[in-house]
């Protein structure tokens, strides 16, 4: 991938347009890799989830990202981020990123579930006192919280309306509700 980073390089203004196949290819590349969600690579690489979001969706792909985007995920690889996984971190962004959803902030349970923790990570984020983690948690948390306020703004957008019941899509809501049930 070199040479399409070299490529890219000397363009910097964020109007600037590039195809979006190979930095498709990529991301798909990536979470293959590490077994991230393509909003996680997102967070880590910088961009808004919005753009992996679009990226990885099987249907009404983008055609082209902006430039800006592209290079902040050709700057990443996999290795970087298989190694943040063992890298310690200031746990302060994800807590706040969680409690910064209100009455949609998931419950313990929840965590533990939607992002593969254990149960005193997960207390620890929810009840605000964990104060280190892995560098991939804090992405993930992050990911997850805007993931929420992505679901929620287009339950909004839909509806008119919006709530705490639109923390969750639909599917999703259903599904941890069951698994938390058994």
């Amino acid at each position: 991938m070199p040479a399409i980073a070299t490529s890219i390089d000397h363009l910097t203004a964020s109007t600037e347009w590039v195809p979006a196949a190979p930095f498709r290819a990529w991301l798909d590349h990536l979470c293959a890799a590490t077994g991230f969600s393509p909003s996680t690579v997102a967070v880590a690489a910088g961009v808004a989830t919005g753009v992996t979001r679009t990226l990885a969706r099987e249907s009404q792909r983008p055609r082209c990202i902006r430039v800006v985007d592209a290079v902040r995920l050709i700057s990443l690889d996999a290795e970087r981020l298989k190694r943040a996984q063992r890298v310690l971190s200031d746990a302060t962004p994800a807590r706040q990123a969680l409690a910064g959803l209100g009455a949609c902030c998931p419950t313990a349970d929840e965590l533990m579930l939607r992002l593969g923790i254990g149960r005193d990570i997960a207390n620890g984020l929810v009840e605000g006192w964990l104060d280190v983690c892995a560098k991939s948690l804090v992405w993930r948390c992050l990911a997850l919280a805007q993931d929420v306020t992505h679901a929620r703004t287009m339950a909004a957008l839909a509806d008119g309306a919006g709530g705490v019941d639109d923390c969750w899509p639909a599917e999703q809501g259903q599904m941890a509700r069951a698994v938390l049930a058994a």
